[in-house]
């Protein structure tokens, strides 16, 4: 891996403290550049080779340093969900919890049928 700039490195710290918002960190760390600008440059940053592994060590000593675990997360989102005075606090976090666990996933299920009417398919006779 090459080294990363100083800028560069600005740019990925800001990212990762924004939340992963690539145009507004290039904004703070090149406030003059206009915002067709910082929307090109941001992205064409975050899919440098370079950038991305330098990005996800980054993530990987943080979770190290904090000792973030999906365990650790997901007992800190159910303390929230039962002890927050804000209703909308236990809310957002049990919607994290379920997007965490799969419950909000889209279960689809596909059933064709072949041009068989549905008392085909199920095996009634008409009239029964």
């Amino acid at each position: 891996m090459k080294e990363i700039n100083s800028r560069h490195k600005l740019f990925i710290e800001e990212y990762l403290i924004n939340g992963f918002n690539g145009l507004k960190a290039y904004q703070k760390v090149y406030p003059d550049a206009s915002y067709e600008t910082a929307q090109k440059n941001s992205s064409k940053l975050l899919t440098n080779t370079d950038i991305k592994q330098y990005i996800s060590d980054s993530q990987q000593e943080m979770i190290n340093k904090k000792e973030v675990t999906k365990e650790n997360l997901i007992d800190l989102l159910y303390d929230i969900a039962k002890t927050a005075d804000r209703n909308s606090d236990r809310i957002s976090s049990i919607n994290t919890l379920n997007k965490m666990l799969g419950f909000n996933e889209v279960r689809r299920i596909d059933i064709t049928s072949d041009g068989k009417t549905l008392t085909d398919l199920i095996g009634f006779e008409e009239g029964e």
